[in-house]
């Protein structure tokens, strides 16, 4: 398997249909109960007037709920045109579309074109790529101030859970998959990239986790 199938495959799991479903799903009921947490963590590090750079966005949720605590540009980076289309739609519903920059693409390979930014989020991200470290240190790279991971929980019924969807990715003939990273891996690989673990929440499934840039 190669990286850019993964992506492609990836694409193809997370199109457009599926976005249109989350949309209509974070209208009636709001982020998710992980993503939540995450942007609480978010606004007790502090938002006002920051920047923030939100790798595989999905429909922008994230973006969409900081804008209203003064966040003040965005760069939205995914791996699905269908999700970049229908984040641009809703952020276009709320008035604040022009503050948002959209790369289509696989985020290790156009970061280089992406700026230092106030803060980062990867929600749900580091379990839908194969290449933890070049993920995480181009994302800690770009980290100006704050840094928040959303990722599965290493649990047992989880390991089941990741390895069926896989088996049943595999029968379908797709190059995608999903990963339980370690976290100790995770926090190591960040630390060495200058970020100290802040604060960690977590929900049945997930656990969130908020890096802050260490003064040099």
């Amino acid at each position: 398997m190669t990286c850019c199938n993964h992506c492609r495959d990836a694409e193809g799991f997370f199109n457009r249909k599926a976005a249109e479903r989350e949309l209509r799903r974070y209208r009636r009921r709001g982020p998710s109960r992980s993503t939540q947490k995450l942007l609480e963590s978010l606004r007790v590090a502090g938002v006002e007037g920051a920047t923030l750079l939100d790798i595989g966005g999905g429909i922008g949720a994230i973006q969409h709920e900081l804008f209203r605590h003064g966040l003040r540009v965005a760069t939205h980076v995914d791996a699905s045109a269908g999700y970049l289309e229908v984040a641009e739609l809703e952020a276009a519903r709320l008035g604040h579309a022009a503050r948002v920059t959209r790369r289509h693409g696989d985020f290790v390979e156009c970061a280089g074109g992406i700026p230092d930014t106030d803060i980062v989020t990867l929600d749900r991200v580091v379990c839908c790529y194969p290449r933890l470290e070049a993920l995480l240190n181009a994302a800690a790279d770009r980290t100006g101030r704050t840094l928040g991971l959303v990722y599965p929980r290493p649990r047992w019924g989880t390991r089941v859970v990741m390895a069926a969807g896989n088996l049943f990715l595999r029968l379908r003939g797709s190059d995608f998959q999903v990963y339980l990273h370690p976290p100790a891996r995770m926090e190591a690989l960040l630390r060495g990239r200058g970020l100290r673990l802040e604060r960690t929440d977590r929900t049945f499934l997930w656990e969130v986790a908020t890096y802050q840039r260490v003064a040099s």
